[in-house]
This record gives C-alpha cells, sequence and structure tokens, in this order.
C-alpha cells in the first residue's frame, strides 16, 4: 500500500516538473540547456534573443 503512495507522489511531482518547463518552452523562454547557452538568456523571450 504504502508502495502505491510514493509511486503516486512521484508521479504527481514529474506531472508538475514536465508541465513547467513546456509551458516555459510555449513562451519562447530558453530551457538554459542549448549550445552556448547559460542561465544568462534562461529568461530573455525568443524575440530579444534574435535581436542580440
Amino acid at each position: 500500500m504504502i508502495d502505491i503512495i510514493i509511486i503516486t507522489v512521484i508521479a504527481i511531482a514529474v506531472f508538475f516538473i514536465v508541465r513547467h518547463e513546456l509551458r516555459r518552452l510555449r513562451r519562447g523562454r530558453c530551457c538554459g540547456d542549448c549550445a552556448g547557452c547559460g542561465s544568462i538568456c534562461k529568461d530573455i523571450p525568443a524575440e530579444k534573443k534574435q535581436e542580440q
């Protein structure tokens, strides 16, 4: 019974993490893991990144 509860809690946490990352991608924000990218451009919208 405890195994089911633990698996459910982990699944809920994974769901929220994936949802958060997908929302960031849809907004045109950088994930921070692209080539030559650091944490500097994480919160810069895609339009502004193209201008730079």
